[in-house]
Parts: C-alpha cells; structure tokens; sequence
C-alpha cells in the first residue's frame, strides 16, 4: 500500500470516529476503493491441460 492509500485510511478513520462522537454529521471520506492499491497485474486463468502440465 502506498503512503498515500495509508494517509486516506488513517483520514477515513478518524472521521469515523468524529461521526461516532457526533462531531460531525456524516463522514466526508467516501471515495470507493480509495485506500486500496490497484493490483499490479491481471491474474490469468490456466485450462486444464495447462495446470497439469
């Protein structure tokens, strides 16, 4: 995970504790997948013959 995705998890957390302590009325970190690094590639699906080579 990239530093970044660490600082928008930790930013996410600590709104989530404002909301639970009704400092705020809902938490403003709402970016799907943010956070989360991408993979760095596809995965590949192997046929039968290919696995049990």
């Amino acid at each position: 995970m990239t530093s970044n995705g660490r600082c928008y998890d930790l930013l996410k957390s600590v709104m989530a504790d404002a909301v639970e302590e009704e400092l705020i009325d809902r938490n403003p970190c709402r970016l799907r997948g943010a956070g989360k690094p991408a993979p760095r590639r596809k995965g590949e699906v192997l046929s039968v013959q290919e696995a049990l080579q």
